[in-house]
């Protein structure tokens, strides 16, 4: 009886806290086609996590993952990228590949892939080659590439 007990309220427990999370994802990126999906986006992402649908937007209209549980809007070459990637320009725009989020120790397989930033609309420290007053044209240099004036 006890056994019949306990696994009942087991399972009364588990189905109220599987109802009141409310989730509608489970995942944390992903691409669904050129869409970006986020879910749990927000500052509650335990419960009533929703999924956020953005379209890659130019400059960066392909949606890729870099890893199972990450993805990201990328250039439209889609260019495969890594820490010895030069930035370069494309007109107004600075192609860069992202920094990794990973230690160079980890053994999480990554896929970069390079981003643009167009220099003219350039507001965004978390952009690639964002510097303070440095919105105007892509610049090359010596070392590579950044927006600048």
């Amino acid at each position: 009886m006890r056994t019949l007990l306990g696994g009942g309220l087991a399972f009364l427990v588990s189905s109220m806290f599987t109802v009141a999370c409310n989730n509608e994802c489970s995942f944390f990126e992903r691409c669904n086609g050129d869409v970006l999906e986020v879910c749990g986006d927000g500052p509650d992402q335990v419960v009533n996590r929703k999924v956020r649908s953005s379209p890659c937007e130019a400059p960066n209209t392909i949606c890729r993952p870099s890893t199972d549980d990450d993805a990201r809007c990328v250039h439209a070459s889609a260019t495969a990228c890594d820490d010895d990637t030069a930035a370069r320009c494309d007109g107004p725009l600075l192609l860069a590949c992202p920094r990794s989020q990973f230690l160079a120790s980890s053994d999480v397989d990554e896929a970069r892939f390079l981003v643009a930033t167009d220099c003219r609309e350039l507001d965004d420290p978390s952009l690639p080659g964002y510097a303070p007053d440095a919105v105007g044209a892509c610049v090359e240099e010596s070392d590579g590439a950044a927006c600048g004036y």
